[in-house]
């Protein structure tokens, strides 16, 4: 089913969101404009191609909001992330 693949607006189980350096392929989120208007919003959650990758809320271009470096078990700038959350 290509919608897991495809994510859109919706995080769904099973989904990842992720950056294949290989390929230049993507999976990100997208909000939308507004509560009844489901065109594209400002907001992308999108995983960074670099290694270490760190999650980045963007809105338009801008960094909004960063995890921090992905360090194995958990995003480093996310104080309450452990070990439970990932496994």
């Amino acid at each position: 089913w290509q919608s897991f693949e495809h994510l859109g607006d919706t995080l769904l189980p099973s989904s990842t969101l992720m950056y294949n350096v290989a390929t230049g392929e993507k999976r990100v989120l997208t909000s939308w404009k507004s509560y009844n208007d489901p065109s594209p919003g400002d907001f992308v959650v999108l995983i960074t191609p670099q290694v270490p990758s760190q999650g980045f809320i963007m809105r338009g271009s801008t960094p909004y909001w960063r995890t921090g470096p992905w360090a194995k078990t958990r995003f480093t700038g996310i104080p309450g992330m452990d070990e439970t959350l990932t496994s």
